[in-house]
């Protein structure tokens, strides 16, 4: 367990509230749990909503990124 994990799951959870919509949704659907967990450790990331404002889309942006040594950490998160 990293610290990073929680950062991660912080700008999910960022980018499901400013969407309305439960993250990677198509993907889970298809039931294949293993099947995202690859996809996510490939980079792959939900699309940025429009009209997403832009300092909250950089935020989220930052937390989900795929080198975990490069997320925020929660001290800047919250500044």
């Amino acid at each position: 367990y990293e610290k990073a994990s929680d950062i991660y799951s912080y700008g999910v959870l960022m980018w499901e509230i400013s969407s309305g919509v439960p993250p990677f949704k198509e993907l889970i659907s298809k039931g294949d749990q293993a099947l995202l967990r690859l996809f996510i450790i490939d980079g792959y990331r939900e699309n940025v909503i429009e009209e997403t404002p832009e300092d909250y889309k950089m935020l989220y942006e930052k937390c989900w990124n795929s080198l975990p040594d490069n997320r925020p950490s929660i001290k800047k998160v919250l500044e």
